[in-house]
């Protein structure tokens, strides 16, 4: 698993005080995928924080097994997302899916087909934007204790 940190750009809302300092970040991770292709759901990905987020996520399959990603939302939203391989132009199998959701909470892959010893893989791309409130922050520099 890969993560990108980007830095920090100032940000503001109106609902925070005016004596908070926010900050917008951005997280890029790539996470593989390897699990046997028997119908069980692994957890690979959760997001634990209350910061607001918006998530563009990309799943891809490179097996003959249907991957089937999880995603659920801080707000109880959940979508199934299947993605189905095929082969490729110049060989081997790829299959790919994207999807944008807000407030990411966690996100599971289910792998089914292909057999009693097959085995799934692929990847998840999640590129996450978050905004982080800092209370009564007077620092210059773009952290803080919250």
């Amino acid at each position: 698993m890969g993560l990108y940190h980007s830095g920090y750009t100032a940000c503001s809302f109106a609902k925070k005080e005016a004596k908070d300092k926010c900050f917008i970040d951005f997280h890029s991770i790539f996470i593989d995928v390897a699990q046997p292709c028997n119908g069980t759901t692994v957890e690979y990905y959760q997001n634990t924080t209350d910061n607001h987020n918006k998530a563009s996520i990309t799943i891809e399959n490179f097996t003959e097994c249907t991957l089937i990603a999880l995603i659920e939302t801080r707000d109880g939203k959940s979508f199934e997302v299947p993605v189905i391989a095929v082969e490729g132009p110049f060989g081997g199998l790829f299959g790919e899916r994207a999807i944008t959701v807000e407030n990411l909470c966690r996100i599971s892959v289910r792998c089914e087909g292909g057999g009693p010893t097959a085995t799934c893989q692929g990847g998840i791309d999640i590129d996450l934007t978050f905004c982080i409130c800092c209370p009564g922050h007077k620092s210059t520099k773009h952290s803080c204790d919250c």
